[in-house]
Protein backbone atom coordinates (compact mmCIF):
# COMPACT_ATOMS: atom_id res chain seq x y z
CA UNK A 1 0.00 0.00 0.00
CA UNK A 2 1.78 3.73 -1.38
CA UNK A 3 1.94 5.67 1.85
CA UNK A 4 1.65 9.37 1.46
CA UNK A 5 5.18 10.69 1.67
CA UNK A 6 5.78 7.99 -1.70
CA UNK A 7 2.65 9.42 -3.44
CA UNK A 8 3.96 12.53 -2.49
CA UNK A 9 7.94 11.13 -4.18
CA UNK A 10 6.26 10.36 -7.37
CA UNK A 11 4.09 13.48 -7.83
CA UNK A 12 7.46 15.62 -7.29
CA UNK A 13 9.38 12.86 -9.92
CA UNK A 14 6.32 13.31 -12.63
CA UNK A 15 5.57 17.04 -12.51
CA UNK A 16 9.66 17.32 -12.36
CA UNK A 17 9.65 15.74 -16.02
CA UNK A 18 7.82 17.76 -18.19
CA UNK A 19 7.38 14.64 -21.08
CA UNK A 20 6.61 12.45 -18.01
CA UNK A 21 4.03 15.62 -16.48
CA UNK A 22 2.12 15.71 -19.99
CA UNK A 23 1.36 12.11 -20.80
CA UNK A 24 -0.09 11.95 -17.33
CA UNK A 25 -2.10 15.14 -17.63
CA UNK A 26 -3.18 13.20 -21.08
CA UNK A 27 -4.33 9.90 -19.24
CA UNK A 28 -5.68 11.51 -16.83
CA UNK A 29 -7.56 14.01 -18.58
CA UNK A 30 -9.21 10.99 -21.12
CA UNK A 31 -10.11 9.44 -17.65
CA UNK A 32 -12.16 12.31 -17.12
CA UNK A 33 -13.52 13.73 -20.26
CA UNK A 34 -13.81 10.66 -22.26
CA UNK A 35 -16.39 9.21 -24.04
CA UNK A 36 -17.46 7.16 -20.80
CA UNK A 37 -17.60 11.13 -18.37
CA UNK A 38 -21.41 10.55 -18.71
CA UNK A 39 -21.71 7.30 -16.95
CA UNK A 40 -19.20 7.87 -14.10
CA UNK A 41 -20.63 10.70 -13.52
CA UNK A 42 -24.34 9.06 -13.20
CA UNK A 43 -22.64 6.37 -11.17
CA UNK A 44 -20.72 8.97 -9.01
CA UNK A 45 -24.19 10.94 -8.33
CA UNK A 46 -25.95 7.75 -7.02
CA UNK A 47 -23.07 6.81 -4.57
CA UNK A 48 -21.55 9.81 -3.34
CA UNK A 49 -22.02 10.67 -0.06
CA UNK A 50 -20.29 14.25 1.04
CA UNK A 51 -21.01 15.84 4.10
CA UNK A 52 -23.72 18.17 4.15
CA UNK A 53 -22.04 22.07 3.43
CA UNK A 54 -22.91 24.26 6.25
CA UNK A 55 -26.44 26.25 6.68
CA UNK A 56 -26.87 29.88 7.11
CA UNK A 57 -29.38 31.47 9.36
CA UNK A 58 -29.12 34.75 7.21
CA UNK A 59 -31.54 35.14 4.32
CA UNK A 60 -29.77 34.54 0.44
CA UNK A 61 -27.87 37.76 -0.94
CA UNK A 62 -28.90 36.88 -4.28
CA UNK A 63 -32.71 36.50 -4.16
CA UNK A 64 -33.55 37.66 -8.43
CA UNK A 65 -31.18 34.57 -8.76
CA UNK A 66 -33.36 31.92 -10.91
CA UNK A 67 -32.09 29.19 -9.72
CA UNK A 68 -34.44 26.86 -12.52
CA UNK A 69 -32.54 29.15 -15.52
CA UNK A 70 -28.73 28.88 -13.86
CA UNK A 71 -29.38 25.24 -13.99
CA UNK A 72 -30.41 25.02 -17.62
CA UNK A 73 -27.85 27.49 -18.97
CA UNK A 74 -25.03 25.38 -17.04
CA UNK A 75 -26.40 22.09 -18.95
CA UNK A 76 -26.84 23.29 -22.26
CA UNK A 77 -23.71 25.70 -22.25
CA UNK A 78 -21.47 25.51 -19.44
CA UNK A 79 -21.96 28.47 -18.20
CA UNK A 80 -24.54 30.99 -16.16
CA UNK A 81 -25.20 34.57 -15.59
CA UNK A 82 -27.66 35.89 -13.70
CA UNK A 83 -26.21 37.38 -10.28
CA UNK A 84 -25.24 40.69 -8.64
CA UNK A 85 -23.67 41.28 -5.29
CA UNK A 86 -24.67 43.92 -3.40
CA UNK A 87 -22.36 46.71 -3.03
CA UNK A 88 -21.31 46.86 0.59
CA UNK A 89 -20.33 43.14 0.57
CA UNK A 90 -17.62 44.12 -2.92
CA UNK A 91 -16.52 47.03 -0.53
CA UNK A 92 -15.69 44.42 2.50
CA UNK A 93 -14.11 42.29 0.38
CA UNK A 94 -11.98 44.89 -1.51
CA UNK A 95 -10.56 46.20 1.93
CA UNK A 96 -9.87 42.77 3.10
CA UNK A 97 -7.76 42.44 -0.66
CA UNK A 98 -6.23 46.13 -0.34
CA UNK A 99 -4.10 44.87 3.03
CA UNK A 100 -2.04 42.08 1.26
CA UNK A 101 0.10 42.36 -1.17
CA UNK A 102 0.04 38.99 -2.83
CA UNK A 103 -1.83 38.53 -6.68
CA UNK A 104 -3.85 35.55 -5.31
CA UNK A 105 -5.44 34.67 -1.67
CA UNK A 106 -6.44 31.34 -1.41
CA UNK A 107 -9.45 30.37 1.01
CA UNK A 108 -10.09 33.65 2.51
CA UNK A 109 -13.49 33.13 3.37
CA UNK A 110 -12.14 31.41 6.93
CA UNK A 111 -11.35 34.86 7.61
CA UNK A 112 -14.00 37.18 5.96
CA UNK A 113 -17.72 37.28 6.85
CA UNK A 114 -18.96 38.54 3.65
CA UNK A 115 -17.13 35.83 1.60
CA UNK A 116 -18.75 32.96 3.83
CA UNK A 117 -21.71 34.31 3.25
CA UNK A 118 -21.48 34.04 -0.73
CA UNK A 119 -19.92 30.54 -0.40
CA UNK A 120 -22.39 29.12 1.65
CA UNK A 121 -25.06 30.92 -0.06
CA UNK A 122 -28.55 29.59 -0.55
CA UNK A 123 -29.49 30.10 -3.58
CA UNK A 124 -25.97 29.75 -4.96
CA UNK A 125 -26.06 26.14 -3.07
CA UNK A 126 -29.17 25.15 -4.56
CA UNK A 127 -27.32 25.82 -7.83
CA UNK A 128 -24.87 23.76 -7.59
CA UNK A 129 -26.31 21.02 -5.71
CA UNK A 130 -28.70 20.82 -9.07
CA UNK A 131 -26.24 20.93 -11.43
CA UNK A 132 -23.75 18.34 -9.80
CA UNK A 133 -26.52 16.01 -9.08
CA UNK A 134 -25.36 15.38 -5.36
CA UNK A 135 -24.07 17.39 -1.89
CA UNK A 136 -21.08 18.90 -3.82
CA UNK A 137 -17.76 19.13 -2.19
CA UNK A 138 -16.82 23.16 -1.45
CA UNK A 139 -13.41 23.16 -2.57
CA UNK A 140 -12.26 26.70 -1.91
CA UNK A 141 -12.10 30.23 -2.94
CA UNK A 142 -9.39 32.33 -4.75
CA UNK A 143 -9.09 36.28 -4.64
CA UNK A 144 -7.18 36.93 -8.19
CA UNK A 145 -5.61 40.67 -8.71
CA UNK A 146 -4.52 40.97 -12.48
CA UNK A 147 -2.42 43.68 -12.56
CA UNK A 148 -2.46 45.38 -16.05
CA UNK A 149 -0.68 43.40 -18.54
CA UNK A 150 1.70 43.58 -21.84
CA UNK A 151 0.25 42.08 -24.86
CA UNK A 152 2.84 39.12 -24.67
CA UNK A 153 4.19 38.06 -21.35
CA UNK A 154 7.06 36.29 -20.79
CA UNK A 155 6.85 32.89 -19.34
CA UNK A 156 9.38 31.32 -16.85
CA UNK A 157 11.61 30.35 -19.71
CA UNK A 158 11.33 33.96 -20.95
CA UNK A 159 9.41 33.38 -24.22
CA UNK A 160 6.44 35.01 -24.49
CA UNK A 161 2.88 34.24 -25.18
CA UNK A 162 -0.78 36.12 -25.04
CA UNK A 163 -2.98 34.45 -22.69
CA UNK A 164 -4.46 31.57 -24.65
CA UNK A 165 -7.46 29.29 -24.77
CA UNK A 166 -7.88 26.48 -22.32
CA UNK A 167 -10.33 23.83 -19.89
CA UNK A 168 -9.50 23.28 -16.73
CA UNK A 169 -10.39 19.43 -15.05
CA UNK A 170 -10.85 20.20 -11.28
CA UNK A 171 -13.24 16.76 -11.26
CA UNK A 172 -15.65 14.85 -13.64
CA UNK A 173 -18.34 17.61 -12.64
CA UNK A 174 -17.68 20.85 -11.10
CA UNK A 175 -18.70 24.00 -11.15
CA UNK A 176 -16.64 27.84 -10.29
CA UNK A 177 -18.94 31.05 -9.27
CA UNK A 178 -16.84 33.99 -10.47
CA UNK A 179 -17.92 37.63 -9.42
CA UNK A 180 -16.15 40.79 -10.35
CA UNK A 181 -15.25 42.75 -7.25
CA UNK A 182 -13.74 45.86 -10.13
CA UNK A 183 -15.68 47.53 -13.27
CA UNK A 184 -14.95 44.79 -16.21
CA UNK A 185 -17.17 46.54 -18.84
CA UNK A 186 -14.29 45.93 -21.50
CA UNK A 187 -12.51 43.01 -23.17
CA UNK A 188 -9.65 45.18 -22.10
CA UNK A 189 -10.62 45.29 -18.22
CA UNK A 190 -10.01 42.25 -17.91
CA UNK A 191 -12.42 40.21 -19.29
CA UNK A 192 -13.50 36.18 -18.60
CA UNK A 193 -13.87 34.76 -21.97
CA UNK A 194 -15.64 31.47 -22.69
CA UNK A 195 -16.92 29.57 -25.22
CA UNK A 196 -20.27 28.00 -25.15
CA UNK A 197 -20.90 24.18 -25.63
CA UNK A 198 -17.19 23.42 -25.08
CA UNK A 199 -17.75 21.68 -21.46
CA UNK A 200 -19.09 18.58 -22.74
CA UNK A 201 -17.01 15.38 -23.94
CA UNK A 202 -13.84 16.04 -25.74
CA UNK A 203 -12.20 14.32 -28.53
CA UNK A 204 -8.63 12.50 -28.38
CA UNK A 205 -7.88 15.55 -30.47
CA UNK A 206 -8.59 18.60 -27.86
CA UNK A 207 -7.79 16.43 -25.07
CA UNK A 208 -3.65 16.51 -26.29
CA UNK A 209 -4.19 20.09 -27.62
CA UNK A 210 -5.75 21.81 -24.56
CA UNK A 211 -4.99 25.25 -26.02
CA UNK A 212 -6.25 27.57 -28.47
CA UNK A 213 -4.97 30.55 -30.26
CA UNK A 214 -7.61 33.37 -30.74
CA UNK A 215 -7.56 32.68 -34.53
CA UNK A 216 -8.23 28.78 -34.36
CA UNK A 217 -11.14 29.45 -31.60
CA UNK A 218 -12.44 31.87 -34.05
CA UNK A 219 -12.20 30.04 -37.19
CA UNK A 220 -13.87 26.72 -35.28
CA UNK A 221 -16.29 28.30 -32.98
CA UNK A 222 -17.29 31.95 -34.17
CA UNK A 223 -20.01 33.28 -32.18
CA UNK A 224 -20.20 30.53 -29.67
CA UNK A 225 -17.07 32.69 -28.24
CA UNK A 226 -18.45 35.20 -25.00
CA UNK A 227 -17.26 37.97 -23.65
CA UNK A 228 -18.29 38.33 -20.08
CA UNK A 229 -18.51 42.22 -18.96
CA UNK A 230 -20.26 43.92 -16.35
CA UNK A 231 -20.06 46.02 -13.60
CA UNK A 232 -18.43 45.16 -9.93
CA UNK A 233 -20.41 42.61 -8.15
CA UNK A 234 -21.36 40.81 -11.56
CA UNK A 235 -21.66 37.46 -10.95
CA UNK A 236 -22.12 33.77 -12.99
CA UNK A 237 -21.40 30.75 -12.73
CA UNK A 238 -19.13 28.01 -15.19
CA UNK A 239 -17.91 24.91 -15.34
CA UNK A 240 -14.66 24.17 -15.48
CA UNK A 241 -13.99 22.18 -18.79
CA UNK A 242 -15.14 25.00 -20.82
CA UNK A 243 -12.94 26.34 -23.29
CA UNK A 244 -12.17 29.82 -21.98
CA UNK A 245 -9.36 32.68 -20.95
CA UNK A 246 -8.94 35.78 -19.54
CA UNK A 247 -8.41 38.77 -21.73
CA UNK A 248 -5.18 40.55 -20.66
CA UNK A 249 -6.00 43.42 -18.38
CA UNK A 250 -5.09 47.18 -19.63
CA UNK A 251 -6.37 48.05 -15.92
CA UNK A 252 -6.50 46.63 -12.61
CA UNK A 253 -8.83 43.69 -12.22
CA UNK A 254 -9.93 42.07 -8.55
CA UNK A 255 -12.38 39.05 -9.19
CA UNK A 256 -13.61 36.34 -6.29
CA UNK A 257 -13.55 32.59 -7.61
CA UNK A 258 -15.56 30.08 -5.72
CA UNK A 259 -15.22 26.61 -6.60
CA UNK A 260 -17.46 23.31 -5.92
CA UNK A 261 -16.79 20.01 -7.28
CA UNK A 262 -18.68 16.50 -6.82
CA UNK A 263 -15.66 14.05 -5.33
CA UNK A 264 -12.70 15.75 -5.49
CA UNK A 265 -11.26 18.32 -3.61
CA UNK A 266 -8.21 19.63 -5.24
CA UNK A 267 -7.63 20.99 -8.53
CA UNK A 268 -6.32 18.91 -11.22
CA UNK A 269 -4.99 21.92 -13.34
Amino acid sequence: MPTSRSIRRLRHFVTGNPRLYRLAKIIRFSLTLGPWRPLIIRSLQRLQHNPPLPKLSEPTLFPSLDIESAVSSLDRLGWAPGLTLPPQYVDDILKYVADSPEAVLHDTHEKSEALRRIVFDPQVLSVVRRYIGTEPLFVGTALWKSRIAPRATPDYRGRTYAQRFHFDVADFRSVTLFIYLTDVETADAGAHVLIEGTHQIKSMREIVTPYLTDTLAQAKYGDRIKVVTGPRGTGFFEEQTIIHKQALPQQPRVALLITYSLRRRGAWG
